[in-house]
């Protein structure tokens, strides 16, 4: 995250090290190519089923009842491919049950194949409406509107990594590891989010955990099939081996592929100019893979935009990544950071001791496109391919400040999940600079930003998704 009109601003956890990627590339083509995005009126209700309140099939921002909640069944997509499964996924879950029964050789049979990503309801209603939102500024606005309020409440309540015993038991901690959020769950008409501890627990003798976790250790996230999810996105996997199939959830792209509350809330008992952008920085909308039904090789972190282990623009990725996934049981075997900056010395006297055997930096600019890879500027697909096996897991985290340069990786990586090609990235973070996100141009320069609409970044993430990528948007 670009950073520089708000240099002296710094978090009470720890110190800002902003620093920016140099970049003399050739510019690279817009993703506008690489995909084909919705159109601008993406789905409109059913004519049987048309609400007196919509314009154009778009939800008016007139009514704030629960109520006026629309089942997915009663959407319908104008592009009717967007959301359907691929044909290759199609004709792979086709196969899959014409040879139910079969028996296919061991050494090809996969514990986790990838069947189908499944948007939820309320990524759906972003991908019809985000042109409009975006165009007149309304996302804020929107947020505070039905059913996205709805929606909200039941997101917050799923990241909740800390919960309360009777009398506090409406309140839980989301906790990301450096930022932390308070959540009243009672109080459904509102947002009653605090940035820091309530009065109603700093003034409690003993506010206890529940039983259920009686250290301070942040629960497993890992939302269940049993619940009726309406705010969560979903993968559908098939093991091969027992023939079951099995759900991952992920958050759901919506907002400005932010926290989505991030600009639209103030919390009234904090100082203002302190906290203003901690709703920017906050991670802990981002749902990791749950700790079962793992892969059997290796989990390798490859993190292009390190600064060093404990710092960094926006908050350091190296500490979030490695205390969030051992929470969901993910211990990386190894860690692999590149930043142009920050001098190697520095970046391992900042590494704990429990990795240092397992870091391993280099100070470079990484590369923009496959023909240019090197080994002073890697490009890192391609150091990926070269390094992980199908049975290792694998993070690819890319923040480097450069649209041009992220947008070579993030294309090529389009592109060869076009042509059906093995990426072996597992999970991907992504920080897309667009000019078209209207709340980021606040802190960066506007000529530096990819000339492209939010639409066309959440379908970029759909479209690495639909090919079994968990991708996610960075901060």
């Amino acid at each position: 995250m670009r950073l520089n009109s708000i240099l002296s601003f710094a978090l009470c956890c720890y110190s800002s090290d902003v620093v920016a990627q140099i970049s003399n590339y050739e510019k690279s083509p817009h993703l506008r190519g690489a995909v084909s995005p919705l159109s601008s009126s993406g789905y409109y209700p059913s004519s049987s089923l048309m609400d007196p309140r919509t314009v154009s099939g778009k939800v008016s921002l007139a009514s704030d009842s629960a109520a006026d909640v629309r089942a997915e069944s009663d959407l319908r997509p104008v592009n009717e491919n967007l959301f359907v499964t691929s044909d290759s996924s199609a004709k792979q879950e086709s196969e899959t049950i014409t040879n139910r029964g079969k028996e296919p050789e061991p050494e090809k049979r996969n514990p986790r194949k990838f069947v189908r990503y499944e948007p939820s309801e309320w990524e759906k209603l972003w991908f019809l409406n985000i042109d409009e939102w975006q165009n007149g500024k309304k996302i804020c606005e929107v947020m505070y509107t039905e059913p996205h309020m709805s929606y909200m409440h039941e997101f917050l309540n799923i990241t909740c990594t800390h919960r309360f015993m009777e009398p506090y038991n409406d309140w839980c901690l989301i906790d990301d590891h450096l930022v932390g959020l308070w959540y009243n769950t009672a109080n459904l008409t509102h947002y009653d989010l605090h940035w820091e501890k309530p009065a109603i627990l700093k003034n409690a003798e003993n506010p206890r955990l529940q039983s259920s976790n009686p250290t301070n250790n942040p629960l497993v996230l890992n939302p269940t099939s049993s619940s009726d999810h309406k705010a969560l996105s979903k993968f559908i996997y098939r093991n091969e081996v027992t023939e079951e199939t099995f759900e991952e959830y992920i958050e759901p792209l919506v907002s400005h592929l932010r926290w989505p509350l991030s600009h639209c809330y103030d919390d009234p008992d904090v100082d203002q100019e302190t906290y203003k952008y901690h709703g920017s920085f906050f991670r802990g909308w981002i749902i990791p893979p749950p700790p079962t039904n793992q892969k059997p090789g290796k989990k390798l972190l490859f993190d292009a935009g390190a600064s060093d282990w404990m710092q960094g623009a926006g908050g350091p990725s190296l500490n979030y990544f490695t205390k969030k996934w051992m929470v969901q049981d993910y211990d990386f075997d190894s860690v692999n950071a590149y930043e142009m900056v920050t001098n190697p010395k520095v970046f391992y006297d900042s590494v704990p001791k429990s990795y240092m055997d397992r870091a391993h930096y280099q100070k470079c600019a990484v590369s923009s496109q496959p023909e240019d890879h090197s080994a002073d500027h890697p490009f890192l697909p391609i150091v990926i391919q070269e390094t992980a096996t199908d049975e290792d897991y694998v993070l690819f985290k890319l923040d480097i400040d450069s649209p041009q340069v992220e947008s070579g990786n993030i294309e090529y990586i389009l592109n060869q999940l076009a042509a059906e090609k093995k990426v072996d990235i597992d999970e991907l973070f992504w920080e897309h600079h667009i000019r078209g996100n209207y709340l980021m141009t606040e802190w960066g320069d506007p000529e530096l930003l990819d000339d492209i609409t939010l639409l066309e970044s959440y379908t970029n993430f759909l479209k690495m998704r639909q090919k079994g990528i968990r991708a996610h948007s960075w901060v």
